[in-house]
């Protein structure tokens, strides 16, 4: 069973709405999640009885452009931190725990690196590692640098897509599941998944994931090397949306971090494998 989310937003300093959902008890420790690309805070959604045996209480935070948050022309990847440093004053957060699944997984980096003083731990999940290490899958890196150099065309791609999606949500969540990791297939199709999957985007999700997949072929705007605190690195081998040597190579260059390693699992680690992420990160913060 999952939890009610409580939705919020709060107005930044340059006129952007940027929004967000919490689950499981006020009072749990804080573990702030960043969605992949492309979707929203809602590829979350935790069992609360889960929440409760771990102690947690996640945040999950639309990225400017997708779910309730407004799209941010010319963001970067650095900037990310002061929207997340901004909604931790709002919620009276000294520190917390950050998450990031798939493309998530650079923004949690990103934040370990530039307010990693109010970082107690940073897990990705299948995350992306910069496109110019040798880890980085040639499918993934040529979509990259299409969209740094032909945004739009990776946008027209993203909106046919969704455009499928929304008007035929079954067939297309089958076309899905017949393209992605065997591992992934049994997570995909369950209630709650397939209700994510079918729910309508943002007007500007396909803008922004265009704007996601320039930023990762791109120059970060940091070294995985001046990371500091600890940081844990999920992926599975079987992973066919970010190959399982991202976490690889990271793991090889972030000081303190430790890669676990799923023997056969596939992108939708967070469906099996969430409760012990959680119990992982209490542990360690």
């Amino acid at each position: 069973m999952t939890t009610a989310p409580e939705i919020s937003a709060i107005e930044l300093e340059d006129g952007r709405l940027i929004a967000w959902e919490q689950h499981g008890p006020p009072t749990g420790r804080p573990v702030l999640f960043f969605h992949g690309t492309p979707s929203y805070r809602r590829a979350i959604r935790p069992d609360r009885a889960m929440l409760d045996a771990t102690a947690v209480r996640i945040i999950a935070i639309d990225r400017p452009g997708y779910g309730l948050s407004t799209f941010k022309p010319g963001r970067r990847l650095i900037d990310w931190p002061t929207d997340v440093s901004r909604i931790a004053d709002h919620l009276g957060l000294g520190s917390f725990g950050v998450i990031g699944h798939s493309g998530g997984g650079p923004h949690a980096l990103a934040c370990a690196r530039f307010i990693g003083d109010r970082i107690t731990v940073t897990t990705t999940v299948g995350g992306f590692c910069p496109f110019d290490s040798t880890a980085s899958a040639a499918a993934s890196q040529r979509l990259g640098q299409l969209a740094a150099r032909v945004p739009f065309a990776i946008e027209a791609m993203f909106t046919v897509g969704f455009a499928a999606r929304d008007r035929f949500p079954v067939q297309s969540l089958q076309a899905v599941s017949r393209a992605i990791a065997p591992a992934d297939r049994t997570v995909l199709t369950g209630p709650d998944t397939a209700a994510q999957y079918m729910t309508r985007s943002s007007p500007t999700a396909a803008k922004a994931a265009a704007q996601d997949m320039a930023m990762f072929v791109r120059d970060w705007g940091f070294a995985l090397s001046d990371i500091a605190g600890p940081v844990h690195l999920w992926h599975g081998t079987a992973d066919a949306n970010v190959p399982y040597g991202h976490s690889v190579y990271a793991q090889s260059i972030i000081p303190d971090s430790t890669l676990h390693t799923v023997e056969g699992g596939g992108h939708l680690l967070l469906g099996e494998h969430l409760g012990e992420m959680l119990r992982l990160m209490s542990a360690t913060g």
